[in-house]
Parts: C-alpha cells; sequence; structure tokens
C-alpha cells in the first residue's frame, strides 16, 4: 500500500466533481464514467507507474449510501494489477474507507494506491456526499 500526499489540488478534485454528468446507481452508491480529469494526474501517474493504464469512476456515495467489503478481482482476474483511491472532497460524515481492517485517513487530493486483491470497503455515508475517484491499472 502507498500513501500519495496532494496528488491533485483542491481546485482539481473540485473540477473532477463538477466534471460529473449522468452517475448511475451501482450498488450502494452512485458511480460516473462521464467526467474529465486533469491531464496533470496522467502526468503524475505515468511517471509513478509508467507501464500501467489507469481508467476509473468518480463514486459517489449520499447519506447511508456504502460499499461491502470486496476485492477489486473480482470479475477481473489478472487484469487488474493496482488499484487507486483519491479523496476528492471533506463535507460528508461517516464515510470511512478501510484496506484491511486499517482505516485509511486521506485528505483531499490524496490518494492511496494497493493492491486490488485486499478486501476493502466504505463504511455508510451519516451526513452530506463523500465523492472519490476509483482508478484501477491494467497492464
Amino acid at each position: 500500500m502507498r500513501l500519495i500526499k496532494n496528488l491533485l489540488s483542491t481546485k482539481q478534485c473540485k473540477d473532477i466533481i463538477f466534471s460529473v454528468k449522468e452517475p448511475y446507481r451501482r450498488q450502494d452508491r452512485l458511480e460516473c464514467t462521464n467526467y474529465r480529469l486533469p491531464i496533470e494526474l496522467y502526468e503524475s501517474m505515468n511517471s509513478k507507474y509508467p507501464t500501467i493504464n489507469w481508467k476509473g469512476a468518480v463514486q459517489i456515495y449520499n447519506k447511508d449510501d456504502y460499499f461491502e467489503p470486496h476485492r477489486d478481482t473480482v470479475g477481473y482476474p489478472n487484469y487488474r494489477i493496482l488499484s487507486m483511491t483519491v479523496c476528492l472532497n471533506d463535507e460528508y460524515k461517516g464515510g470511512k474507507f478501510f484496506i484491511d481492517s486499517e482505516k485509511i485517513t486521506l485528505e483531499i487530493g490524496d490518494a492511496v494506491v494497493f493492491k486490488p486483491r485486499e478486501i476493502h470497503w466504505v463504511t455508510p455515508v451519516t451526513k452530506g456526499t463523500r465523492y472519490s475517484l476509483a482508478m484501477w491499472g491494467y497492464e
């Protein structure tokens, strides 16, 4: 597991949130694959992980939304080689992120990169709306 502080600026995170179009219900949260990422994110990830192609989705958790414990390899065996979550906002309560029972605390713009086989989840949001960028790395 690798923590990346300040991968994105607060402005870049807000720009991603405001670019979200047509989110759809996916399990116990909303998800959107129609959004804009800053070119700096691609440049940064390509410099850190030059052989990996990244795909992602903005995940939106309203009150009572959550994500059950899971692995990112289910349905994607041997394809996903890294997973990453980026915190896009902090105007919510609850919605804690865990990897293998360890609470991961991220500030706006921070990211955590981890192996997709690690069990991870998000607890229910109790107030506000939680936005995160989930990305998966493929070879």
